[in-house]
């Protein structure tokens, strides 16, 4: 009997669990407990924050009682049906986003960041090197052996030194350019970023 009456009560939704939302012009009714579903794995998640507690006060429901979120509700339904897989145990709750076609979860990565949720959905996978792989990367300008490399700040690029010239790697459009042109020759050289950005090259 015990057990039968956890059950109804975790079946029916009680009225201060209830939640009212409007995402994107969609209309959607749940619960704090499914929103919140994913708070011990991503602790700063956007509902997590809006839903647990700390922030209702902020929040301004319309005369309904709803909550208007300006993002894509079409994508929220999906996010919506994990959270409520998530909360309940289900074995494989990403199983819907993880189906869809790859342009459309492109898409969907884009909102689980904003929700905070893209690392439950989409985890990170560790590095196994039996599994690491190369592939043939860019041509440099020139032959280049015993140089050093520096990975710039900011996306800036990959900076290759060797001898009295050196190239820097798009690592957008994956092609070299000529860099600046050394004072000297410097083979088997070393380098060193420094904190305002600059590259000292010894060797």
């Amino acid at each position: 009997l015990a057990a039968e009456i956890a059950g109804v009560e975790e079946m029916v939704v009680q009225p201060s669990d209830r939640v009212l939302l409007t995402v994107g012009g969609k209309r959607f009714e749940t619960t704090r407990r499914t929103l919140t579903a994913a708070l011990t794995v991503a602790p700063d998640s956007l509902l997590g924050a809006m839903f647990g507690g700390r922030h209702e006060g902020r929040l301004q429901p319309d005369g309904e009682g709803r909550i208007s979120i300006n993002r894509s509700g079409s994508m929220f339904e999906y996010i919506l049906d994990f959270l409520r897989d998530y909360s309940t145990g289900d074995e494989n709750p990403e199983f819907a986003i993880h189906a869809l076609p790859e342009k459309q979860k492109v898409a969907m990565r884009k909102e689980l960041d904003y929700y905070g949720l893209e690392n439950v959905v989409f985890p990170p996978v560790p590095f196994n090197i039996g599994l690491a792989a190369f592939s043939p990367g860019p041509k440099t300008l020139s032959k280049r052996w015993l140089y050093g490399v520096e990975l710039l700040p900011d996306n800036r690029g990959v900076l290759v030194v060797g001898h009295k010239s050196t190239e820097l790697l798009d690592v957008e459009t994956e092609k070299f350019s000529p860099g600046p042109v050394m004072e000297e020759k410097r083979p088997n050289c070393a380098t060193a970023m420094l904190d305002d950005g600059r590259v000292v090259v010894v060797g």
